[in-house]
């Protein structure tokens, strides 16, 4: 990845590319020459073969074009507003903020601490660049604000003696006071109407302000929330003070970014209460990078397994859960997989015999370790679900048989299982089961190791996708490791439960659950939104096998979703599932069934090509979301959403989306007067017009 982006930088940009370590120095000796001349790809080839992990260095300077002002903290950020113009190119860094400006020619000075925060990086600097790594573990990453080209439209850096400019007019747009945890909300929502009302900054500014104050916090909020915070306040504003000025931007009649959302479920949904919700807590302050999604797919992976063959639907399904975590790197999907465990071991024997570990590594494996009784309730924590479905792919692999066995096992939970193999001394008996699993992926890893058929044969059916694509977080400096005594006694309390065992075929003891019933009220609001997606099953049965089976067991989650949430609540002395319960989990499949649904039409294709139009469409689609006055996108942006895939290819992919009129072509004509070719989603008919 890192290989690519410099080369992209070199050959698309122009700039003058280096090596670094994480701490910054440069890996070269000498770095000198390429402040006058730029590398040739041969040597940027050579230099991240060497160095494959090596963060990108871009030398400032003439020999790029380029001149960076570099803002270290909410100082920093009030001084680049105040003293320079607005720029096409910003990069988010460990820090702070790099704005790119273009070199006005002749020579320009780097200057440390030219004000409070504040560097200059020109003719003799350089500076790190995306997607480059921080020593904190930050990811650097572009930011390109609306109404520019990207780095087509960089702004002159002003020609001036930076040593003169007058500083006395700069105020802080924050105070830098601490800030107590359960102010924080407040505290930021009362900043933005102050930056909006009294400074008329941008939505674009009041977030990069947002992200740089909640930074100073002791105990920083998720990104996710400040997003929200600042962007709740800006459209309060919006809809308070109508007709300010605010430019309204014609919208494309297409489906919004594919799912390109900060957070997937409704807050209510975030929220379960009972002992899932003691578990999410304990997740979020013993991990450095946590998320509610995902500590959400957690938690009811955990009290299911608890829960399992101890209770029943009324309709005899298990409390037996495939939840697959789908994020970036390092954004908190591995909270649950180190929680768990912590939580179990300390609570009982009986809890710690649920843990399976990571061991999902072939058929034998699973059936040997659920075939000791006392290890039949298993909850498998797998780190990377999108590895192992790769691998099932190759016929010759240990886990080629692990999808038809899951989901036989799945749908099995209320029988025995046997697998004969052809040497009789392997045969494997499984008296009574109980697997669950919680898996983490990537979006493109997972996605893209999923082919169409596996989306017809019920194995992707069977799981419930939690997917937040939200920014990565900076790791918290602290976690609190030690777990609650009242989350302990809890688990154990469930654990401990032992079922009415009865005797099956050959005098086999297995467990008699006990079957809970929904109340009249939830009884009651289950039955017209079971209707719903029946309807929708058999709607796309014959034209979508896809949506068809994910709908098709929209029911089934539901029902056991209520049940695990109504025990979450109520604990072992359950008699009922509540409609607080049935709301609850129906809400939460509407919300990963629409997701689901939107990632296989936007991601799962028959073929290479098929995929390489589809990313051509989410790159329009994601350019245009946030470059609001343009109505598509240059080529250089598809291209990088196109992996790699040299011209004929992007050529191939475009004139066959322009020939299917999805697409349209034109020339647009950016601030400076630069003409500028872009791709435009063709509009959809909806018969309003």
């Amino acid at each position: 990845m890192m290989k690519t982006a410099a080369l992209n930088l070199l050959a698309k940009q122009g700039f003058s590319i280096i090596p670094l370590k994480q701490d910054k120095r440069p890996y070269l000796d000498s770095w000198r020459e390429f402040q006058t001349r730029q590398p040739t790809e041969e040597e940027v080839e050579q230099w991240w073969t060497q160095w494959p992990d090596a963060n990108i260095g871009i030398v400032t300077g003439a020999v790029s074009g380029l001149v960076v002002v570099d803002a270290d903290g909410i100082e920093g950020l009030q001084w680049m507003r105040e003293h320079l113009p607005k720029t096409g190119v910003y990069a988010q860094t460990g820090k702070g903020w790099h704005a790119y400006f273009k070199h006005p020619g002749g020579k320009i000075s780097g200057k440390v601490r030219l004000a409070p925060e504040i560097d200059i990086r020109a003719d003799g600097n350089y500076v790190v660049a995306p997607p480059s790594v921080h020593a904190s573990g930050f990811v650097y990453r572009w930011e390109f604000p609306p109404g520019f080209d990207g780095f087509n439209e960089l702004a002159d850096f002003p020609r001036q003696d930076n040593a003169d400019i007058n500083l006395a007019g700069v105020k802080p747009l924050t105070s830098l006071a601490p800030v107590p945890k359960g102010q924080r909300n407040d505290t930021l929502a009362s900043l933005v109407g102050k930056w909006i009302t009294v400074n008329k900054l941008s939505l674009d500014e009041c977030l990069l302000m947002a992200g740089a104050w909640n930074k100073t916090l002791t105990q920083p909020l998720p990104g996710y929330e400040v997003e929200r915070t600042v962007k709740s306040i800006f459209d309060s504003d919006a809809r308070n003070h109508p007709g300010d000025g605010t430019p309204e931007v014609e919208v494309v009649q297409e489906p919004e970014p594919e799912q390109e959302t900060v957070c997937t479920l409704p807050e209510s949904v975030l929220h379960p209460g009972g002992l899932m919700e003691q578990l999410m807590d304990y997740m979020e302050q013993s991990s450095a990078v946590s998320h509610p999604v995902f500590n959400l797919a957690g938690s009811i992976a955990a009290v299911g397994t608890l829960a399992g063959q101890k209770y029943m639907t009324e309709t005899g399904l298990r409390t037996n859960f495939y939840c697959l975590a789908i994020g970036y790197s390092g954004a908190g999907k591995d909270a649950p997989q180190a929680a768990i465990p912590q939580v179990f071991n300390r609570a009982s024997q009986s809890a710690a015999a649920c843990l399976a570990g990571n061991g999902a590594t072939s058929e034998a494996a699973i059936l040997r370790w659920i075939a000791n009784e006392n290890r039949a309730r298993a909850l498998y924590l797998l780190d990377e679900i999108g590895l192992l479905l790769a691998a099932m792919k190759r016929p010759q692999s240990p886990a080629a048989e692990i999808p038809s066995l899951l989901m036989k096992l799945f749908s099995g939970a209320d029988r025995s299982f046997s697998r004969q193999y052809a040497d009789q001394n392997a045969n494997i008996d499984v008296k009574w089961h109980h697997v669950s699993l919680y898996g983490a992926s990537t979006p493109d890893r997972f996605w893209e190791s999923m082919s169409m058929g596996e989306t017809t044969d019920g194995f992707l059916a069977r799981c419930l996708i939690f997917e937040s694509r939200h920014d990565v977080e900076r790791p918290k400096k602290e976690t609190y490791q030690q777990v609650p005594k009242l989350l302990i006694d809890a688990v154990t309390k469930l654990a401990n439960v032992t079922p009415e065992m009865a005797t099956e075929g050959n005098l086999c003891s297995i467990p008699a659950p006990k079957k809970i019933y929904k109340s009249p009220e939830a009884a009651e609001f289950f039955g017209p939104w079971d209707d719903k997606y029946h309807e929708l099953r058999n709607k796309y049965l014959k034209t979508n096998e896809a949506l068809s089976s994910i709908y098709g067991r929209a029911a089934e989650h539901a029902h056991k979703l209520a049940l695990t949430h109504a025990i979450s609540l109520q604990g072992p002395e359950i008699n009922a599932v509540g409609l607080v319960s049935v709301q609850w989990a129906c809400a939460l499949i509407d919300a990963l069934l629409a997701n689901t649904a939107a990632q296989i039409e936007n991601n799962i294709a028959e073929s290479d090509f098929q995929k390489f139009t589809q990313r051509a469409i989410k790159a329009i689609r994601a350019y245009v979301a946030t470059h609001k006055d343009k109505p598509g996108a240059p080529r250089w942006y598809i291209e990088n959403f196109l992996k790699g895939q040299d011209s004929i290819v992007v050529d191939r992919v475009l004139k066959k989306l322009i020939g299917s009129g999805r697409l349209i072509e034109q020339s647009w004509q950016g601030k400076a007067g630069r003409q500028t070719t872009i791709f435009c989603l063709a509009r959809v008919n909806d018969g309003n017009d």
